[in-house]
């Protein structure tokens, strides 16, 4: 299918965590990796942007885990484009185990911003080319907005962003997001639960030397997390995590 990119991606042991299944933040790296692959064969990658002083950014992304593949296992992505709205992209995904088993589901926005004012570029020059497949869903719903719910948060510690937090585009990486929830998410509570469903709303860029925080809430086994500047308490990250009691 001339529209679908495919890729193998081997699970090796720094891709796994203590449970030896993939970790929440390899799932998105290789999403990311997919993604901008597929983007770059098809004349509109990070190289190609970079030369109109232009990149793109993750907006939303929403994921259903039936299964977190595990070390040694070799897995299948597979991504397409959606229709596009004027300022919105819109990219599914689907990975697969060697036995064609869906493991994982999930459905992504982005934007293109310009470097200059890092301000969203409309699609309009890119609708005719973007590679969609009509009809295909990974997830039919597009990524909504999180709503925090109205409980008291615990607020965690502050931290600092730090080089190595940082991408190619001078900001933090979308999966250092991933990585400052998770582990604000009580080592005993993920010993027994299993991460079945992930949200998150990508909103404002962190960058290098800022200090951060997270506001933490639980509804039983969803989790919600506010990653805030600690300068002006600006959100800049907001993920939801549903969780499963291990069988």
């Amino acid at each position: 299918m001339e529209n679908l990119h495919t890729d193998y991606y081997d699970i090796t042991s720094y891709h796994t965590d203590f449970t030896r299944q993939m970790t929440p933040v390899s799932l998105f790296c290789f999403l990311q990796e997919s993604a901008w692959r597929h983007a770059q064969s098809k004349g509109f990658g990070w190289h190609d942007l970079a030369q109109k002083q232009q990149f793109w950014i993750v907006a939303k992304i929403h994921a259903i885990i039936h299964h977190m593949p595990a070390w040694t296992e070799r897995i299948r992505l597979e991504t397409w484009g959606k229709q596009p709205e004027l300022l919105t992209a819109f990219r599914d995904f689907e990975l697969f185990d060697n036995k064609n088993t869906l493991l994982i589901s999930a459905s992504s926005s982005w934007h293109i911003l310009d470097m200059q004012h890092h301000k969203p570029v409309s699609m309009e020059d890119f609708v005719t080319d973007f590679p969609i497949i009509p009809n295909r869903h990974a997830i039919e719903q597009k990524p909504q907005k999180i709503k925090l719910p109205a409980i008291a948060p615990v607020s965690g510690d502050s931290f600092a962003v730090l080089p190595g937090d940082i991408d190619m585009n001078g900001h933090v990486n979308n999966t250092r997001y991933i990585q400052w929830a998770t582990d604000s998410i009580p080592f005993s509570f993920q010993q027994t639960h299993f991460l079945s469903e992930i949200n998150v709303n990508f909103i404002s860029e962190a960058q290098i030397d800022n200090q951060c925080y997270i506001n933490t809430y639980q509804e039983d086994t969803m989790f919600y997390h506010a990653i805030l500047s600690r300068k002006d308490d600006r959100a800049l990250s907001l993920i939801q995590s549903q969780w499963r009691p291990l069988k």
